[in-house]
């Protein structure tokens, strides 16, 4: 795949879409509130099959408790659900997808944040949890020249078993700070990435959790301060050791930011959801 534009092309990428009758989904959010600013989540189903899929939705809420919806798509077909219609306002969600056919399922999601950048993220659903994965991009960037960001990690425990999680930070100076975080059974958990290792580090993550899990990364910015928005993505399940190169082929340089200073700071706040609450300021 690859886009062009007027004033340019962009990397050309290749990969594979494969069906599935699961799919889950770590971020997700209701919220609705001044503090944290209005969020609309929407699951989009799509069935090519000649035949009528059923399909469960398990809404995994932060204190532990889910919440079941059953809807039905019809053959080749799409059906488009309003998590926020269906949960109501200010609820912090993780989703189970399961359908008895061959569907593909995408979660897009739509915010102000914050009351202050807007935009709209889009991701497919991971079709299993695993106990590893790994993030290459992150930053906790918050200066005039390269502008404002803020950066979280949205982890699903969709099993029957407390997960500890550890959170391998690797900062662009080569230093590591290690942090390890407590997802209750059928729940999840929200990390402020920026609390945990200060502001203007660039970092990459290393995600190992003693039950299968799902990991998101979800990013707000205001791009050097004139471009505001967000994005996510489903952590890699492992890095591949099988190829020596990149299959893209890299159209234009990109210019690179200011250098960033060398204080990491470790720290969480505990019992946050993924976009604040109760007393605590603000967040995501």
């Amino acid at each position: 795949m690859q886009v062009s534009q007027s004033n340019g092309d962009s990397n050309e990428v290749d990969f594979t879409v494969k069906l599935s009758d699961t799919y889950y989904f770590a971020e997700g959010t209701t919220r609705d509130n001044p503090n944290d600013g209005t969020y609309e989540e929407w699951l989009c189903l799509q069935n090519p099959g000649a035949t009528i899929a059923n399909v469960t939705l398990t809404y995994m809420l932060g204190d532990g408790t889910t919440e079941v919806q059953k809807v039905t798509v019809e053959k080749e077909s799409r059906l488009t659900v309003s998590v926020n219609d269906f949960l109501g306002a200010d609820k912090d969600v993780s989703t189970l997808v399961e359908s008895d056919q061959l569907i593909l399922a995408e979660r897009p999601m739509y915010f102000n944040y914050r009351n202050k950048w807007t935009g709209g993220h889009d991701v497919m659903g991971a079709t299993a949890p695993r106990d590893t994965y790994f993030f290459a991009e992150g930053t906790t960037r918050d200066n005039i020249n390269d502008g404002s960001y803020e950066e979280w990690l949205c982890l699903q425990n969709p099993g029957g078993a407390d997960a500890d999680v550890k959170v391998t930070y690797m900062l662009g100076t080569g230093r590591n700070i290690e942090e390890t975080y407590p997802v209750g059974a059928t729940s999840r958990e929200t990390i402020d990435v920026n609390t945990a290792v200060g502001p203007d580090q660039d970092v990459s993550m290393l995600i190992e959790s003693t039950q299968p899990i799902v990991a998101e990364r979800p990013m707000y910015f205001n791009y050097r301060n004139k471009w505001t928005g967000g994005h996510d993505v489903v952590g890699a399940p492992a890095t591949d050791r099988s190829r020596s190169g990149c299959a893209c082929r890299t159209r234009a340089t990109p210019t690179p930011m200011s250098p960033l200073p060398t204080t990491p700071r470790a720290g969480r706040h505990p019992d946050r959801g993924c976009h604040g609450g109760g007393q605590e300021p603000p967040h995501r």
